[in-house]
């Protein structure tokens, strides 16, 4: 999981704790899940 995320070098050096991927995935949630701001082409 943590390579997929790019997270790996985090993950193998034992710096990525449970609550740091818990705030990691929220945070990523989070910016998913914010209304896109609409382009010019996509407001037509």
């Amino acid at each position: 999981m943590a390579e997929a995320y790019g997270w790996g070098e985090d993950w193998r050096a034992g710096t990525l704790t449970d609550d740091e991927v818990l705030m990691r995935l929220f945070r990523l949630n989070q910016e998913r899940a914010a209304p896109a701001v609409p382009t010019p082409a996509s407001a037509a």
